[in-house]
């Protein structure tokens, strides 16, 4: 039987915690419970609630807390995907995919070359934080993924500095990503910066690499821009 967890920004807590608003609507409407059924939450901070339904109001819903635990389900490894904001809604599938396999940290990319436009910066960064909560409680996950503020090329890298590594996929790199793992292994974080449709810039590349980053490519496949981000991300998480 699928559990369903829900993000609810409180502290941990035993006793009765009562819900409202969006949650309470969910609980009852969207996930159909009613009293004596279990529901699970999670604080966004590594925490998880295992809770039963007591009450339900109108707009309302009270439950007691019945358990509070840290489950090992994120990974070890921190990794930050800074990606090139794509066309559509192909930058929502690279959240949603990327925290789904374990990634915590999305930083959406302003390049040279970067077709999408944002009219509503604070709009878009809203729906961008929604979908990875989405995709953090139905994967499971029970830390909260952080979605940076859109950043220009050159301000993306100064905040990717305290990385351990930091990558950058270009189709003309001399090394596949799955070469590194060796030499990467004990790293505690790393970035991987994504291109839009059309790749880096010449001057972009040549920028990343004089801050440290490392060139590589994923296969001897053209890979489209969100499906390279969540292979990147996920040999990565999983391989180190």
């Amino acid at each position: 039987m699928h559990v369903y967890r829900i993000y609810v920004p409180v502290k941990p807590q035993s006793g009765v915690v009562s819900l409202s608003g969006e949650v309470a609507h969910r609980i009852c409407n969207v996930l159909r419970k009613r009293v004596g059924d279990e529901v699970v939450l999670t604080d966004g901070c590594g925490h998880e609630m295992r809770t039963r339904i007591v009450e339900v109001q109108r707009g309302k819903v009270v439950v007691t807390v019945e358990e509070v635990t840290q489950p090992a389900r994120e990974a070890e490894m921190l990794v930050c995907v800074a990606a090139s904001i794509l066309k559509g809604e192909r930058f929502e599938l690279l959240i949603q995919k990327a925290v789904e396999v374990g990634v915590r940290e999305i930083l959406p990319l302003l390049s040279v070359r970067t077709v999408a436009r944002i009219s509503d910066v604070e709009k878009k960064h809203n729906r961008w934080l929604s979908i990875a909560i989405s995709a953090m409680e139905q994967s499971g996950g029970c830390v909260l993924p952080k979605i940076y503020e859109p950043m220009k090329f050159e301000e993306a890298l100064q905040a990717l500095n305290s990385f351990d590594v930091k990558l950058i996929l270009h189709e003309r790199a001399n090394k596949l990503l799955r070469e590194l793992i060796n030499e990467l292994r004990g790293i505690k974080s790393a970035a991987i910066l994504v291109g839009p449709e059309g790749g880096f810039d010449n001057s972009e590349v040549e920028l990343a690499l004089s801050c440290g980053a490392i060139p590589v490519c994923l296969s001897k496949r053209i890979l489209r821009a969100e499906t390279a981000a969540i292979v990147g991300a996920s040999i990565l998480l999983h391989c180190l």
